[in-house]
């Protein structure tokens, strides 16, 4: 299989590789996940994953570590193509997490790049052309690949089905052997490359961790979620009246695991708690919330067998990261750290859990990463940990009994602490004190430090602001410095000009001020006009931005897909007659918005309201 569309200057012509490998009778098939707007993922299905399918996968550029975890799965021998050096970039910084089998460069110069890659084959293979059956390099390459796949050790996931033809008695039953299914067949055994176990000699690779009280409401499908791909549980229930210690003995009750009851005392104490009794019963720990789920706990599994045969083999400052995974509430997303190798889990020296309420884990023997600016912890974007609906409301009752009293006595002790200040601005908002919480944000923000943070105080001081005008059309944000966004807006964008948010909000406050303040002005028809050219400008900007690369904090992920080319279409539509291209953006919006959401309504109005005003342009 090969992975690459199209083929930029620099790049092997992965194309005429295949056509190549088919001359010699090889079957290729073509997938694709570098054309824009494909989600890659779709292409990966479990059905692929647990069946021996593909015998070898030819890749380059990115598409090369977007399927690391899929050849993986099945440890399928991954073909590494490089471009010449001299005339294109490649993502190869982490190239050793892909544990290619085979690495092909362009020229003999690149082929001396990674040396620690010590027993991987190398072959160069230049970028021109060569449509002759019998050509050398194509040669080697056919002869690298067969070598590899003779070397190959096949695996599957945790739960394939192991039976033996010596365990499958005819009968079944009393003579202790499997009972055969209807029409004399024997359940299907599983192929000799089944996935190591504890049986086999093997360590457990993957266990989880859960700390919870009264969650009986969820955590049937946060468990069947991921029971399929942990070897080990240590659930540590603190006290829950509702039915969950059964609800969870039931479904668990074929995955080895235990269920402890301990009060609870704090977060952090707690998780630790937790932490320390799963110690190294696995490789390593999934620190899950019951109000979550996984999609594709696989990849997590992937990441445990990737990462544990490389630090087998060798030591590097990845066998002790963490690693953080991609979790989406309802339009918000940020990155979290919740897997954890397991040596001194728990404990100083391991990775722990620190602060009562809003508790981090950190590791202290990688703090020497931190001082060299390189992070602690390894991010995959392509595990999911999706919300669940909450059909049981116990937020506002714990922000206000439990939060709030362990923030203020942490912020006590420790008045320099920055996070502390954050969230403590962050449960004054969420119980209401708006008062406080721009008062408490404003003090994040003039503490500088993490510039996320800082940006979050900004935006969401902007926001409470907002609704504060909202509320009160009669306020003056212009004369009154103290509900005016627009500074805090401007200071949130002028720290990451590539989040869209602020600009979003901007363009908001913009048509309040055309709707709400400008009949105050000395001239209203000039200052509306401003105003809604400024809203024009602003959500154009937006709808341009994709969604931001890296760790990004609270990102509101319907900003992107969605909201910006929304307020781009009504915005637009306002301003047409007077700017030319405004039109132009404003349909191609309302035409993008209709092809995601098809069905909707509105939707189909805002295009409709574009053809109408088409007519009057005419």
């Amino acid at each position: 299989m090969k992975l690459r569309e199209t083929f930029p200057a620099g790049y092997h012509d992965m194309r005429d590789v295949a056509k190549s490998l088919e001359r010699r009778d090889h079957q290729v098939e073509v997938k694709s996940v570098n054309i824009p707007g494909t989600d890659w993922r779709a292409l990966v299905t479990e059905d692929d994953l647990v069946t021996p399918k593909y015998d070898a996968i030819l890749a380059s550029g990115i598409s090369a570590h977007t399927v690391a975890d899929w050849a993986a799965r099945v440890d399928t021998p991954v073909v590494r193509f490089f471009p010449d050096s001299q005339n294109a970039t490649d993502s190869t910084f982490e190239v050793h997490r892909e544990r290619p089998s085979i690495l092909v460069f362009a020229n003999a110069t690149d082929a001396e790049r990674f040396p620690y890659l010590e027993d991987v084959e190398r072959l160069v293979l230049p970028l021109a052309r060569v449509k002759t059956k019998l050509a050398p390099a194509y040669a080697a390459l056919e002869t690298a690949l067969e070598k590899a796949l003779t070397n190959s050790e096949r695996t599957t996931p945790r739960n394939t089905l192991q039976v033996s033809e010596e365990a499958c008695g005819s009968k079944g039953g009393e003579d202790g052997g499997e009972e055969r299914e209807e029409g004399g067949s024997c359940p299907a055994a599983a192929p000799a490359w089944a996935w190591p176990t504890a049986a086999s000699g093997e360590p457990p690779l993957l266990g989880l961790v859960m700390i919870l009280k009264n969650e009986n409401a969820t955590i049937a499908a946060t468990l069947e979620s991921v029971k399929h791909d942990i070897d080990y549980w240590t659930i540590v229930d603190t006290g829950s009246t509702d039915g969950t210690q059964d609800t969870i003995s039931k479904i668990m009750a074929d995955v080895p695991g235990q269920l402890l009851s301990e009060p609870f005392v704090d977060f952090s104490t707690t998780r630790n708690y937790a932490l320390k009794a799963h110690g190294q019963k696995t490789a390593y720990a999934f620190m899950l919330d019951a109000d979550f789920a996984v999609v594709d706990a696989w990849r997590l599994r992937n990441m445990a067998h990737r990462m544990v045969t490389e630090c087998r083999e060798r030591s590097i400052p990845e066998c002790m990261k963490g690693v953080k995974v991609w979790f989406k509430m309802g339009d918000m997303g940020f990155f979290s750290n919740r897997v954890f190798p397991t040596p001194g889990l728990g404990l100083p020296g391991g990775w722990l859990y620190k602060y009562p309420v809003h508790e981090v884990p950190g590791h202290s023997g990688l703090e020497y990463l931190n001082v060299g600016r390189i992070d602690d912890v390894i991010q995959i974007r392509d595990v999911i940990i999706e919300a669940l609906p909450i059909t049981h409301s116990k937020s506002s009752e714990r922000w206000k009994n439990l939060d709030l009293p362990l923030l203020t006595k942490e912020h006590e002790k420790h008045p320099e602490d920055t996070r502390i200040v954050f969230y403590l601005g962050q449960t004054y908002q969420l119980i209401g004190e708006t008062e406080q919480a721009l008062a408490t944000y404003q003090k994040r923000i003039d503490m500088r430090g993490w510039l996320q943070e800082v940006f979050e105080s900004h935006l969401r001081r902007a926001k409470m602001m907002m609704r504060l005008l909202a509320a009160d059309p009669g306020m003056d944000p212009a004369n009154d410095t103290s509900v005016d966004p627009v500074p805090d807006l401007l200071a949130a964008l002028a720290l990451y000009p590539k989040r869209a948010e602020p600009l979003m909000q901007l363009s908001r406050h913009s048509e309040w001020m055309r709707d709400k303040w400008c009949h105050r002005d000395v001239d209203p028809v000039v200052c509306r006009m401003q105003q809604q050219v400024s809203a024009f400008d602003y959500a154009h900007q937006a709808a341009e931005m994709p969604f931001p690369g890296g760790d990004t904090l609270f990102a509101d992920i319907s900003v992107y897909e969605y909201e910006a080319k929304e307020q781009l279409a009504i915005t637009a539509w306002y301003v047409a007659k007077d700017f030319s291209d405004a039109y132009d953006v404003g349909l191609d919006a309302a035409h993008k918005l209709l092809k995601k959401f098809p069905d909707d309504e509105q939707k189909k109005a805002n295009v409709e309201w574009y053809e109408k005003l088409k007519d009057s342009l005419v």
